[in-house]
């Protein structure tokens, strides 16, 4: 289990504990954070749970699928930026103990 942080557009913060194995994006929802709608459930197939994550920690996330890029593609170029990623396609593990995700504007 291991903290993360959900920083939403507006400025809010939440700092949740989640267990590993699961997917930020679920873990948003079981905190009730919905500024990230997941409209897709987690299938990789919407951008509705974009965010960006800092540098340190992008660096310690599991390669991205060909799916999630081409999601990611698929948005605003303004939106997207070096360390983008799906919420819904980062699976909590020890090293992410501490991980921050700022939601993405455009959710």
């Amino acid at each position: 289990m291991g903290q993360v942080t959900y920083i939403e557009p507006c400025g809010t913060v939440h700092e949740v504990n989640v267990e590993n194995g699961k997917n930020l994006l679920d873990a948003a929802f079981d905190n009730e954070i919905y500024a990230m709608p997941g409209v897709c459930g987690g299938d990789a197939a919407c951008a509705t749970c974009h965010c960006v994550v800092e540098q340190e920690w992008f660096d310690k996330l599991d390669d991205m699928s060909e799916d999630e890029y081409y999601m990611l593609q698929s948005q605003a170029e303004e939106e997207v930026t070096a360390t983008s990623r799906l919420a819904c396609q980062i699976k909590m593990r020890d090293e992410l103990d501490g991980i921050i995700l700022m939601i993405a504007a455009g959710n």
